[in-house]
C-alpha cells in the first residue's frame, strides 16, 4: 500500500476522538493542536497523527455547520448521517463551539456599548498552529441575519436529542433489569423472556424510527424554506 494512502476511520475511532473533543470543548478551543494530540493519547490512538485528528474533525464540523445554516445536508462525510452516535458527538461540539462564539461576542458588543476599547482576544475558538478555524462561520451568521429563514430545525434537533435521551435510559434500564434477574432464571434452569440482543435490537429500531421522522421534518423544513425564498424574491 502506498505511505501516503490515508487510513479509514472507522466509526467506533471517530467516536472515541470525538467524544474526547466534547467533553472537553475548552482544550479544543484553546488550541486545536493540542487537543487532538491529547485526544490521541487519551484513546491509545496509534494510526493518527494530530493534523490528521484535527482535519477530520474540522471537516465534520464544517458538514455540520453548512447543514445548520443552509438545512441540507453535505455529501461529505456522510458518516454524520449514516450513525446516529457521530451525528449527536458532532451537533454537541459545534452547538459548544457555536454557543462559545456568541457569548463571546456578546460580551464584546456589551463592552463597545460601555465604551470599553478592550478588544483583548481570549482565544477560546481561533486555529492554533494553523490557519483554518474550527468554528462556526461570523460571515455566514451575518448573512442569515439579514435574511433569515422563517423555518428552524433546532426544535427538532432539541426533541430528537431529548428522545434519544430517552431511548438511551430505557436501553440501561432494560439491561440492568435483565442483568438482575438473569441468576434468578438461571437458578431454576429457565430461558429469560428476552435477552440483551432484543434489547438492543429493540432500541436500535427506535432510534432508527426517531431518525427518520427527523430527516422527514428536516425535507419539510427545506420545502417552507424553499417557498419562503421563493415569495421573498418574487417580483
Amino acid at each position: 500500500m502506498p505511505k501516503d494512502t490515508p487510513v479509514r476511520w472507522e466509526s467506533s475511532e471517530l467516536v472515541k476522538i470525538l467524544t474526547y473533543v466534547n467533553n472537553n470543548i475548552d482544550i479544543w478551543c484553546l488550541n486545536h493542536k493540542d487537543a487532538s494530540l491529547k485526544a490521541i493519547e487519551a484513546t491509545n490512538n496509534n494510526k493518527r497523527d494530530p493534523k490528521s485528528v484535527y482535519n477530520k474533525v474540522y471537516s465534520l464540523i464544517k458538514a455540520y455547520e453548512k447543514f445548520d445554516t443552509t438545512s441540507t445536508s453535505s455529501g461529505n462525510c456522510n458518516i454524520i448521517w449514516e450513525n446516529t452516535r457521530v451525528h449527536d458527538l458532532v451537533r454537541k461540539i459545534y452547538t459548544k463551539i457555536k454557543d462559545r462564539k456568541k457569548k463571546k461576542n456578546n460580551n464584546q458588543e456589551k463592552k463597545k456599548n460601555e465604551g470599553s476599547q478592550d478588544h483583548d482576544d481570549d482565544g477560546d475558538v481561533e486555529m492554533a498552529d494553523s490557519t483554518e478555524q474550527v468554528t462556526p462561520n461570523t460571515q455566514s451568521t451575518a448573512n442569515r441575519n439579514v435574511s433569515q429563514k422563517p423555518f428552524s430545525t433546532e426544535l427538532v434537533e432539541k426533541l430528537y436529542d431529548e428522545k434519544c435521551q430517552q431511548i438511551a435510559e430505557l436501553r440501561v434500564q432494560l439491561t440492568k433489569t435483565v442483568e438482575s434477574t438473569k441468576s434468578v432464571f438461571e437458578k431454576v434452569n429457565c430461558p429469560l423472556p428476552f435477552q440483551s440482543d432484543s434489547i438492543d435490537n429493540t432500541c436500535n429500531e427506535k432510534i432508527q424510527q426517531i431518525t427518520q421522522i427527523r430527516s422527514e421534518l428536516f425535507d419539510m423544513i427545506e420545502n417552507f424554506n424553499n417557498k419562503y425564498e421563493q415569495l421573498s424574491a418574487f417580483q
